[in-house]
């Protein structure tokens, strides 16, 4: 009984209190929706212009496939500037530094590729773009560069997608440069890590340097301060002493 009579006080406190702070409790409760309509609002446009950029971007490959022409990097940047922040927008700019490069404007695709590895470091797509901006700085022929690139993404980007490709390259660059040693290892590593058509195109390497280089196959000689005694002859003259 006395539990009864505890609740029912605390009810009415609560709807006393309810009853003095109405128009507080009204504007709350106005406030909670309109925040809720902003985040549904938001959470739409987004959809809304992710589908847009995807359609923009779905257009210029159209042109692609029924002219026969390669679209121009322009369309692609046109849609990467109209729907940043959005998937189909990376994909667009990317794809134009690739369109760049394929047209030998070297220069120009590597600022694309670095521009989108600035602007997208956390996306999937961002050891493409470095890898792309590697190549483009070797197609320059900045070799010293293109080897700094190339290795930084097999140090900082192991696990990605495009890391065998990058050891590749450092390999050839590293023969062409005469490191001979250090391509090896970037074709061993290769050749014992991956299968298929990179890890065999490393062997292939591999084999081909060796084949000019015997010595590289020889294991190293280990240092010793250690004295060995001189073996004994075997024509010394045997004593008849009886």
């Amino acid at each position: 009984m006395e539990s009864d009579v505890t609740q029912t006080a605390a009810f009415y406190k609560t709807w006393a209190w309810a009853e003095a702070n109405k128009n507080l409790l009204v504007m709350a409760a106005a406030g909670i929706l309109v925040v809720g309509c902003g985040i549904g609002l938001y959470v739409w446009q987004q959809h809304e212009k992710e589908a847009s950029a995807s359609q923009a971007l779905s257009r210029v490959a159209t042109q692609t496939s029924l002219t026969g022409r390669t679209a121009s990097p322009e369309a692609f940047l046109k849609v990467a500037s109209q729907y940043p922040g959005t998937a189909g927008g990376e994909r667009a700019l990317l794809m134009a530094a690739g369109q760049l490069f394929v047209e030998g404007k070297y220069a120009e695709a590597q600022t694309q590729f670095q521009k989108f590895v600035n602007e997208h470091r956390d996306s999937e797509l961002a050891s493409e773009a470095a890898l792309g901006v590697a190549a483009a700085l070797e197609a320059q022929g900045k070799t010293a560069d293109a080897i700094k690139a190339y290795k930084d993404i097999t140090e900082h980007r192991p696990n990605a997608a495009v890391t065998p490709r990058a050891r590749l390259a450092l390999g050839r660059l590293y023969e062409a440069q005469g490191e001979l040693t250090q391509a090896r290892d970037a074709y061993q590593q290769l050749a014992r890590a991956e299968f298929g058509g990179i890890g065999q195109e490393a062997n292939l390497h591999l084999q081909q340097l060796l084949l000019k280089n015997p010595a590289l196959a020889q294991p190293p000689v280990v240092a010793t301060n250690s004295l060995v005694a001189p073996a004994a002859a075997t024509n010394a003259p045997v004593s008849n002493s009886k």
